[in-house]
C-alpha cells in the first residue's frame, strides 16, 4: 500500500511536469503572454494537488477497510505503522491511536497500551478533546479486558468530563452515545445486563461496518448468557465466528461456545 501511494504521487507529479512542458511549448508557439502561462501553471498545480489528495483519501479508506470490513487487524496495523515515519505530530498521534485500536482488536493488549503511552497530550481544542475521548475509550477497552474495573470506571469518568468540556461540537451526541454504551459494557463485564439488550440491538442494526457488527454481536452474546437465553447466546457467538475473520473476539466467542456446550 505504501509503494502504491508513492507510485501514485510519482505518477501525478510526472503528469504535472509533462503538462507544464507541453503548456510552455504550446504557449511559446502560440505567442501567449507570460501572465497567461503563469495562471495556467497555477491551475494545473492546483488540479495536481487535488488529484494527490483524492488518491490519498482513497488509499486511507482502503487501509481502514482492512479493519472495518475485512476484520484483519494484523494487516491494518502493519500498513498503518509504515506511515508513521513521514507523519507530523498530530498525524502521528492519530496514527498511533489507530494502531492501538488495531492491536486491541487483535488481542495484543500490552502492545496497544505501549502505543497509547507514546501519544502525549492533545491540544485543548474541540478536536483535541474528541481525540482525548478516543484515547480514554481505547484505554477503557484494554482495562475492561484485563478486568481492571476500577481503572475502567476512572476512564469512564474522564470520558464524561471530556464530553461536558466540548463546546458546540457536532460530535457531542455521537460521543455521548459511545459513553452510554461503554457504561453498559462495564456493567456486563461485572455480571449485570439490565436494560442492555435494546441498546446493543439498536447499535447492531445501525452499525456502519462489519467489525462494528461483529463486536456488538459478541456483547449481545454475553448479555444472553447473563439473561440465561443460551440459544440466543450461541447464535450470537456463531455470528462472531463466521464474520469476525482475524479479530480476537472470534477466539473469545469460540471459548464461550465451548463453555455453553459443556
Amino acid at each position: 500500500m505504501k509503494i502504491y501511494l508513492e507510485k501514485t504521487i510519482l505518477i501525478h507529479s510526472s503528469i504535472f511536469i509533462s503538462q507544464i512542458i507541453i503548456l510552455i511549448v504550446s504557449a511559446v508557439l502560440m505567442g501567449m503572454s507570460f501572465n497567461t502561462i503563469n495562471t495556467s501553471i497555477l491551475v494545473l498545480g492546483a488540479l495536481n494537488v487535488i488529484a494527490i489528495i483524492v488518491s490519498t483519501m482513497i488509499i486511507n479508506k482502503k487501509v481502514q477497510n482492512l479493519l472495518d470490513i475485512e476484520c484483519n487487524p494484523e494487516k491494518y496495523v502493519e500498513l498503518s505503522s509504515v506511515r508513521l515515519k513521514n507523519a507530523n505530530k498530530l498525524g502521528k498521534q492519530l496514527l498511533l491511536m489507530n494502531i492501538s485500536a488495531g492491536l486491541i482488536e487483535g488481542g495484543k493488549l500490552d502492545e496497544a497500551k505501549n502505543v497509547l503511552d507514546q501519544i502525549g497530550e492533545f491540544p485543548n481544542t474541540n478536536n483535541g478533546k474528541v481525540c482525548r475521548f478516543c484515547l480514554y475509550n481505547n484505554l477503557f477497552d484494554i482495562h475492561i479486558k484485563y478486568k481492571n474495573y476500577e481503572l475502567a470506571q476512572e476512564l469512564l469518568d474522564k470520558m464524561n468530563v471530556t464530553i461536558k468540556a466540548l463546546k458546540n461540537s457536532y460530535m457531542v451526541d455521537k460521543l455521548r452515545n459511545i459513553y452510554i454504551q461503554t457504561i453498559f459494557i462495564l456493567s456486563i463485564a461485572q455480571g449485570k445486563c439490565e436494560n442492555a439488550e435494546p441498546i446493543f440491538i439498536q447499535k447492531f442494526n445501525s452499525a456502519k461496518n462489519n467489525r462494528e457488527k461483529v463486536a456488538t454481536k459478541y456483547v449481545l452474546g454475553r448479555i444472553y448468557i447473563l439473561s440465561a437465553e443460551l440459544d440466543k447466546a450461541k447464535d450470537a457467538f456463531n455470528y462472531v465466528i463466521n464474520n469476525g475473520n482475524k479479530l480476537h473476539i472470534v477466539e473469545l466467542a469460540k471459548h464461550n461456545l465451548n463453555e455453553l456446550s459443556e
